[in-house]
């Protein structure tokens, strides 16, 4: 017998597999959606989708709260549960729309997720009503959020923007969001209720993440020996990267008789490729490999 046999319902089009899981593991922590255990999203047609929890108090604590806002990558999804599946009700009358929720509503919900934020656009038989409110306890709770900005590099930046390394510390950190800042280069704009949580934040991205330039000078800066390094550092990056993306590597070129060698990404990966790097060197490179 199937042991999740408590159903609910709701609406999102197009998720993709990757976005169904980040889904499934929304509805897995309790404190944030309310529920539990519960088996793999299903999607049965129609832009409907199934998800059964192991514990009836874990659905109706989810139904509950009814509306659930889940961050994924196409962007922020407002998902309303049923224990109805709507795509056996053709005629039904009317067909919700949500507006975009902006990042201190995200906040409070992450916090609270008892919290009800109004913010809905609503479409009756041709008729867009829109309705908004803020209430007491939202607003109360606005201005407790503290927001702290961390300049990293603008190759961490950018290493973090393309291989969406930050999700592991939203993950980590539930009580915080985490962005990089879409209009600064080299800032990390973190906001939360906790100083102190903002502060474990900050410094696990510091210590987790990292870039290193090595320079090249000589003949380890030209062919065949520049063909040898970059062959052996593909190599080592393309291991560490069987999983996920870790690390990037880029060459740049300083002059006629040096190379740069960038490293970016999870530090454990950035320093192995620098002892390989290190490791290339015979005594008589030692001079030409320097490291900053």
């Amino acid at each position: 017998m199937d042991e999740y046999q408590y159903p609910l319902f709701f609406e999102a089009k197009g998720l993709t597999d990757t976005e169904m899981k980040k889904v499934s593991t929304y509805f897995q922590i309790r404190r944030v959606s309310g529920g539990g255990d519960c088996a793999a999203i299903q999607a049965i047609g129609g832009d409907i989708y199934k998800i059964c929890f192991k514990d009836k108090e874990d659905q109706e604590r989810v139904l509950q709260k009814k509306l659930h806002m889940v961050s994924l990558p196409s962007g922020e999804r407002h998902l309303t549960m049923s224990q109805t599946d709507s795509s056996q009700k053709p005629d039904q009358p009317s067909t919700p729309m949500f507006t975009k929720p902006n990042t201190k509503e995200r906040q409070m919900r992450r916090f609270d997720p008892e919290l009800q934020i109004p913010s809905l656009m609503i479409a009756m038989e041709g008729l867009q009503k829109v309705m908004r409110s803020e209430n007491t306890q939202m607003y109360n709770l606005k201005k407790q959020v503290l927001e702290k900005r961390v300049n990293l590099p603008s190759d961490l930046i950018a290493f973090i923007k393309s291989r969406d390394a930050i999700s592991k510390y939203e993950t980590r950190f539930q009580d915080i969001l985490i962005n990089p800042d879409p209009k600064v280069e080299s800032d990390l704009v973190l906001s939360s209720l906790s100083s102190k949580a903002m502060v474990e934040a900050e410094e696990a991205v510091k210590r987790n993440l990292s870039v290193k330039t090595v320079k090249l000078q000589g003949a380890a800066a030209v062919p065949p020996d520049l063909d040898q390094v970059k062959e052996m550092l593909i190599k080592a990056k393309n291991v560490a990267n069987s999983g996920e993306i870790r690390v990037d590597i880029s060459f740049i070129p300083v002059g006629t008789t040096m190379m740069e060698v960038r490293l970016v990404g999870f530090s454990e990966n950035v320093n192995q490729l620098e002892k390989v790097l290190c490791d290339y060197q015979t005594p008589a490179r030692k001079s030409e490999l320097t490291i900053s």
